[in-house]
């Protein structure tokens, strides 16, 4: 059964390919294998991109997100304490919506998180790192905020 996740994605250096088309087909590749090398499920995949919003067409859904990407990630992990703390007939289910919650808090990939950000991290010499991450930095929340148009959301299935 595929899981449904949310990926916030740096974009800008793949703006400038010929047309949409390009630009969606070398994000998704980048996307599946950067994955692929990051999962410690070997089992895990994005098997697909299901919607994409462009932030130079759609900035507000754009912000919206980001504005609100690390107080998700705090409700996901307070919602996960409470459905724990409650116990109920699968244990084994919630702690493992724990795990997930908490790990996303850490800034620690989970191969079934529900969000992702992508391409957030500037290596030390400016080129850009390949990467992926879950909290928010108060530098690219910044960042998002002056250049939305350079941001996507992807939904995507993992399998």
């Amino acid at each position: 059964m595929a899981s449904a996740m949310l990926i916030l994605a740096n974009i800008r250096d793949i703006q400038d390919l010929p047309d949409q088309k390009a630009i969606c087909k070398t994000l998704e590749s980048r996307l599946q294998d950067e994955y692929n090398e990051i999962s410690s499920d070997p089992e895990a995949y994005i098997q697909s991109l299901d919607n994409i919003v462009f932030g130079s067409k759609n900035a507000e859904s754009i912000l919206r997100i980001a504005n609100s990407w690390n107080d998700c990630l705090v409700h996901n992990l307070k919602q996960a304490i409470a459905s724990w703390q409650m116990g109920g007939s699968k244990p084994e289910h919630q702690t493992y919506e724990l795990v997930k919650a908490a790990m996303a808090a850490d800034n620690t990939v989970h191969p079934y998180a529900t969000r992702l950000l992508y391409n957030m991290y500037k290596a030390h010499n400016d080129d850009t790192d390949y990467t992926f991450s879950t909290v928010l930095s108060p530098e690219h929340l910044a960042h998002i905020q002056q250049h939305p148009d350079q941001y996507a959301l992807i939904e995507v299935s993992v399998k």
